[in-house]
This record gives C-alpha cells, sequence and structure tokens, in this order.
C-alpha cells in the first residue's frame, strides 16, 4: 500500500516542553551511523549535522516484539532525523513544479528510469479489473514504499495526461492511501506501527518531486499531488502520537523488550520537541496549523496546475475541510463555491451534498448542520472501506 496510517493520539501535551525524565538511568546509549545525505529531492538542504545523522541500536538487536507487533525497526533508527520532513528539513514545496531538477539534488528511483521523449509516450490502455490487480500488488500494511515499486514503471512508460495511468493513481490513492490503526490498548504498537509508515515518507516525498518536476501541469502529477497531500495528513498524526506519549508510563513493554528500543523512542521524541520549539511551534495547536499550511499550498497548486479542472474538485473539496474544522467558514464555503462538479471525482458524492447546503439552505444553523452531515458521512464511508480493504489482505484496525 501506500505511505500512511491514520490515528489520533489519545491525548495532547505542549510540544516544547522538555521530555520527562526516561527513569535513573545516568546515560543512554545511542550510536551515529552514516549520515543521510544533505540535500534530497523535494526536501530543503539542511547544514545542521544534527539534523542529518541517524540512529541505530548497538549489535543485532534491531528486532521488537511486544504484544500485538514484531518489527525490525532499522530502518526507522536510520531516518530517525527524517521520519518528519514537513518539520525537518522542510519540504521545498517550490520544487514540486519546476522546469528541471534543483541542482545538487539526489538522483531518485524514478530518475534511474528511462524517460521515453513526449512524442513517443503511449497511453496506458488496461480493464478495470487489471488496474484493481495492480492496486492490490501495491498495497501493504507496512513496506509501502516496497510494495509502489509495483507502479513506478508505468509512471515512466505512459502517458501522464493520456490514458488509464491517471485513473490507475486515482484508485491508488483511494485504496491505498490513509489506513486505520486503533491501539487496542497497547501504545507502543501504535507508534512504532506509525514510526515504521513514516520511515517512507522521505522516499515517496522525493519520487512525487522528481514526477512533478518532469511532468508539470498533468493529470497523474495531480494524483501524485494528492498522495503527497494524504502524505502530510498521515505525518502529522504520527508527530502528534510520538509527543502525545510520556515513555515511562507509556511505553513500558518497549523498554522490558528492548532497551535500546526504548532509547531510541526517547531521543527521538526529545530531538523533535528540540526542533519544534527551534520553530517556535510551541503547542499541539501550532503544529496542526503549520502542516494544514502545507496541506493548503500543496491542493493550491492542484488547483491552479491541473489541466481542464480535473480533480480540482477534490482539491477543494479538501481545501474546504481544512477551513471548516480550523473555524475559518468563510474561507471553507469560498472553496466549496467554486467546485465544478464531477461525478469522477473521489468526494463528488460529498461535496454535491456540501453545495446543495450552501446554496439551498437560508439557515445558517441549518447549513453548518448538513455541512458537518456530509463531512461525518464522507469520514464515516472511508472507515467502513478502510474495514473491508485490510480484511481483505488478512488485517484489522489493530493489527500491523
Amino acid at each position: 500500500m501506500l505511505l500512511v496510517i491514520a490515528t489520533r493520539p489519545s491525548r495532547t501535551t505542549a510540544v516544547a516542553a522538555s521530555s520527562r525524565q526516561a527513569g535513573s538511568r545516568d546515560q543512554m546509549t545511542v550510536f551515529v551511523v552514516p549520515p543521510e545525505p544533505s540535500s534530497l529531492p523535494g526536501l530543503r538542504p539542511s547544514d545542521d549535522a544534527d539534523d542529518a545523522s541517524g540512529t541505530t541500536i548497538a549489535g543485532d538487536r534491531t528486532v521488537l516484539s511486544i504484544p500485538g507487533l514484531t518489527l525490525n525497526f532499522k530502518k526507522v533508527a536510520a531516518r530517525s532525523r527524517l521520519l518528519f520532513p514537513p518539520i525537518a528539513p522542510g519540504l521545498a514545496l517550490e520544487q514540486f513544479l519546476p522546469a528541471r531538477e534543483s541542482p545538487g539534488s539526489l538522483p531518485t528511483p524514478l530518475s534511474r528510469l528511462a524517460e521515453p521523449g513526449a512524442n513517443e509516450v503511449p497511453p496506458l490502455s488496461i480493464s478495470r479489473s487489471a488496474e484493481q490487480a495492480i492496486v492490490d500488488k501495491a498495497w501493504s500494511r507496512h513496506e509501502r514504499w516496497q510494495a509502489f515499486q509495483s507502479l513506478m514503471p508505468l509512471l515512466t512508460r505512459y502517458s501522464a495526461n493520456d490514458g488509464d495511468l491517471p485513473h490507475l493513481l486515482q484508485m491508488y490513492s483511494e485504496q491505498n492511501g490513509l489506513q486505520p490503526f486503533v491501539e487496542n490498548g497497547v501504545a507502543d504498537a501504535k507508534l512504532w506501527a506509525q514510526l515504521a509508515v513514516a520511515a517512507d515518507h522521505v522516499d515517496f516525498i522525493g519520487a512525487i518531486s522528481h514526477y512533478a518536476s518532469e511532468r508539470p501541469a498533468s493529470r497523474a502529477t495531480t494524483n501524485l499531488l494528492l498522495v503527497l497531500d494524504t502524505l502530510v495528513q498521515s505525518n502529522l498524526e504520527v508527530l502528534l502520537t510520538l509527543l502525545s506519549l510520556d515513555p515511562v508510563a507509556d511505553l513500558q513493554l518497549t523498554r522490558r523488550a528492548n532497551t535500546g528500543a526504548f532509547d531510541f523512542l526517547v531521543e527521538t521524541q526529545r530531538h523533535y520537541r528540540l526542533e519544534l520549539a527551534r520553530r517556535h511551534l510551541d503547542s499541539i495547536d501550532a503544529v496542526k496549523t503549520y502542516y494544514d499550511a502545507i496541506r493548503l499550498a500543496i491542493l493550491d497548486t492542484v488547483v491552479r496546475t491541473t489541466p481542464a479542472g480535473y480533480r480540482s474538485g477534490d482539491a477543494r473539496f479538501l481545501m474546504g475541510a481544512l477551513y471548516w474544522r480550523q473555524g475559518n467558514m468563510a474561507a471553507a464555503i469560498d472553496q466549496w463555491r467554486a467546485i465544478t462538479k464531477d461525478d469522477s471525482d473521489s468526494f463528488a458524492l460529498f461535496y454535491s451534498a456540501i453545495i446543495r447546503a450552501v446554496e439551498q439552505t437560508s439557515d445558517s444553523i441549518g447549513m453548518k448542520i448538513a455541512i458537518d452531515r456530509a463531512l461525518t458521512a464522507e469520514r464515516s464511508l472511508w472507515k467502513s472501506a478502510s474495514y473491508d480493504r485490510l480484511k481483505k489482505f488478512g488485517y484489522r484496525f489493530d493489527t500491523f
């Protein structure tokens, strides 16, 4: 599957608050590994060596086994400074639609594949059942980036505008996007599952950045930018989970199973609290607003660049939902009023209900109730579809 597990933290804490003491030990064992590259596609370059260095656990103790989860967290540790790229080093949104890759950017898996000339790229032509088989092959509860590799040859070999590739990417986003995870009383399992997914986010960001720079203003790019929006939403959920936990009180299963893994979580939480404080993001609301601003920028890019308004209704629906949750009702309604209905949009059913409420309800209270009902219905349908999707592959909300 793609890139995200959506959850809600059990509680919120002040972001900039210092980490609680993780026990009585005098020191924490952290082992530095070779630094990640200082410049990655889609990310801002960082001059801070601390931003670029990863951590790992000594010896072979990279496997954590706790009730509800067994995970080799080597990749999570190695990318400890790239788990939350919207925060550090930050997304370079200007790279997503340039004429060419920025100088100094590292090659991505996409750039290693042959790029046919614009006049030589054929449209993808496959049946809907074949599309579904491809989307199913690209699904994973974890190892999202690895599963996505089955799609990458199609991205470079077929037209970004004509044929079935855009629809295939839309199906991928709808079916392989956000996945609910319910902790079922084990906070450790939820956090580790989310971090495992977040470790792949930097790969998706690089690939989407490269593709968008090579094929700006295309239907396939529009779908990948909407995937990027989903990724940012997921990344926020992971960060909120990390910030909400008291390691001593909430992560005892990890501590008993693997002290190195526990130390890693304590240090990772401390690091990102400091990163947030450096950026004056000193409350949960400030962090949410920061991520919302990134999502709004991505969605606005979709509206401005998508060819012939393709899926602009979906982007405006999501922008309106963000403004609505922020309490900016006027901005939300402006976005929804600007939608040109298209039955092929993923959110057409829900934004149609909202547009009816805006256009036909003179009572502001009644309009608010109708809009809230439509947004709740969208969320409920997502949960129901997610349940069926997980069940198809042998998972539940609380398994990973």
